[in-house]
């Protein structure tokens, strides 16, 4: 019996990489999960032997540990005598556990662990690639977790699926505060580059089937030269939900995901790179582009770009809505074929609200507004089908440069955007032009309207 998909690994800040690291008593008699503790429940010292005559067996010294059924279910991590690697506490008898498959040579003595969470994402991602499962869980805990090691799957390393058992198989990574429940606020986990360089510091490899998720968390790249905080195969089957990623020196602070309810902020790079769905996304302060996807297709509503060189950049085919760039160096929107924005606002760009680069008449604009670009609304020499245009005279937010884009009450303004847009044919209702909520709106760190 070997790993299941319902094994969950634990990291916390207070844990240890020698730790069991896991639980799963899936099919067992139910056993006490203690992987949610920061210290080992058992340390095995070399009192402690594989069993003579099986070598899925282990005798646990009774100065060592005293074995109760409530072990089962626990990951044991081998450290000296047996085969290194975790293993799955399956049942116990008296003295002795048995594991979920042979760990070394009959009679051999033995240091290791049970019980007792990881310490290190990188560690988490070690487990991942040596012994993951198609759809396994890994919890990390709130605190700061700082890399000690560039290294990928290592103590104090980097986290990727790109090799290994979980390669193009399901995985769900979350991190949480006090219980493991998806939260939109409170203290997330943070993982700092602390000095380090990596590529990147996680790496997620999914399929069209087998998506792979990181779920509330803070990446800080501590200014260093990453290519990227978050990165994907270039598939678009890897996921971020609530990621805060900040402080990114290099091409860009993710690339390839879907992404949800997510933060770039501070970052000498792009900023959403080759991202093809975004919802209640923000990126702020990078000096590339705020959102940029040179490929084909992406899905973009109820985002904001604020203080980018480019607000938003697409090759070809992207259909935006509700979606805002505010104080861009250059331009807002720079739009090539086949795109479509609809109920969107440019506001203070450098050069132009809306700038297409093709001479090809496929780009549409519709209840999208302008206020106070530079150069003027639209770049005039390659124009796109501009229906309904809002040119405003006020600016439209209540405080942008604090990070409030809701719209204000300003004649010229606001005032212009509100029940404007592009709505559904048939229904009463009419939306907003615009981000329906501000920036800090977006990310859940206060109640929506």
């Amino acid at each position: 019996m070997a790993f299941l998909a319902t094994s969950v690994i634990e990291v916390q800040t207070g844990g240890s990489d020698s730790n069991g690291g896991g639980f799963d008593a899936t099919g067992l008699p139910s056993g006490v999960d203690y992987s949610q503790q920061s210290g080992a429940q058992a340390t095995l010292t070399s009192l402690s032997a594989i069993n003579a005559s099986d070598a899925t067996k282990i005798d646990v010294s009774s100065i060592d540990y005293s074995c109760g059924i409530v072990d089962i279910g626990n990951f044991f991590q081998m450290l000296t005598g047996g085969t290194p690697g975790f293993y799955r506490i399956t049942a116990q008898a008296g003295q002795v556990w048995t594991l979920d498959r042979t760990c070394g040579s009959t009679g051999a003595t033995i240091t290791g662990r049970m019980g007792g969470a990881l310490a290190s994402p990188g560690m988490g991602g070690k487990f991942c690639a040596d012994h993951g499962v198609h759809k396994m869980k890994m919890y990390i805990k709130s605190g700061t977790y700082n890399l000690s090691s560039a290294g990928v799957n290592v103590v104090g390393g980097v986290f990727s699926t790109a090799v290994g058992n979980l390669a193009n198989k399901g995985l769900h990574i979350q991190g949480y505060d006090t219980d493991r429940t998806v939260i939109s606020s409170g203290n997330r986990p943070t993982i700092n580059a602390n000095g380090y360089s990596p590529t990147q510091m996680f790496y997620l490899n999914g399929t069209v089937n087998n998506h792979q998720n990181l779920t509330n968390m803070i990446l800080d790249g501590d200014n260093q030269s990453l290519t990227y905080a978050a990165a994907s195969d270039g598939a678009f089957y890897a996921v971020l939900n609530n990621v805060l990623i900040r402080n990114c020196d290099g091409t860009a602070a993710c690339y390839a995901f879907d992404v949800h309810g997510c933060k770039v902020e501070d970052c000498n790079a792009n900023g959403f790179d080759a991202c093809r769905g975004m919802t209640n996304c923000w990126a702020d302060n990078c000096t590339g582009r705020g959102f940029n996807n040179d490929l084909t297709y992406t899905y973009g509503t109820n985002c904001i770009s604020s203080n980018c060189d480019i607000g938003y950049y697409f090759g070809r085919y992207a259909y935006l809505n509700n979606c805002i760039s505010y104080n861009s160096d250059t331009v807002g929107f720079r739009l090539l074929y086949h795109e479509q924005l609809n109920n969107c606002i440019a506001v203070l760009d450098g050069t132009y609200a809306y700038d297409v680069y093709s001479s090809d008449q496929t780009n549409y604009l519709r209840n999208c507004a302008s206020y106070n670009a530079a150069s003027g609304r639209i770049d005039v020499t390659d124009y796109p089908y501009d229906f309904d245009p809002i040119t405003l005279s006020a600016d439209p937010f209540i405080a942008a440069a604090n990070g409030d884009f809701r719209l204000n009450d300003a004649a010229g303004g606001g005032m212009l955007c509100k029940r404007a847009g592009l709505g559904i044919p048939g229904q009463l209702w009419t939306p907003d032009v615009g981000s329906s909520m501000s920036g800090i709106q977006l990310l859940g760190l206060v109640n929506t309207p």
